[in-house]
């Protein structure tokens, strides 16, 4: 597992609960943001416990982080709110290769 993985399954044990999809997202932003930056992320993270990935998503976009990479952050919480990968979402599938 690489150091982003490792240091997220440490750092939030709710991590292992979530489906691959929903995984990669926070491995991703963790790998962007740092863990300390996924952590002032509290909303975000409450909602997740919560299993409300809509509200999750929402967090996602009513951040810094958004406003400053739009587009990762949009494709990030489609991902999160449906929980199917970008390209399933479009009609295409995509392996689960992130995951991994």
């Amino acid at each position: 597992a690489s150091k982003a993985v490792m240091g997220v399954e440490a750092a939030f044990p709710w991590w292992a609960g979530l489906d691959p999809v929903r995984q990669a997202i926070v491995v991703a932003m963790a790998y962007q943001l740092g863990l300390q930056g996924v952590r002032g992320f509290k909303k975000f993270i409450a909602a997740i416990q919560a299993k409300d990935f809509a509200k999750a998503a929402a967090e996602m976009m009513d951040s810094k982080w958004a406003r400053q990479t739009p587009n990762r952050a949009a494709r990030a919480a489609l991902m999160m709110k449906d929980g199917r990968w970008l390209k399933q979402i479009n009609g295409v599938p995509m392996p689960e290769r992130m995951a991994a």
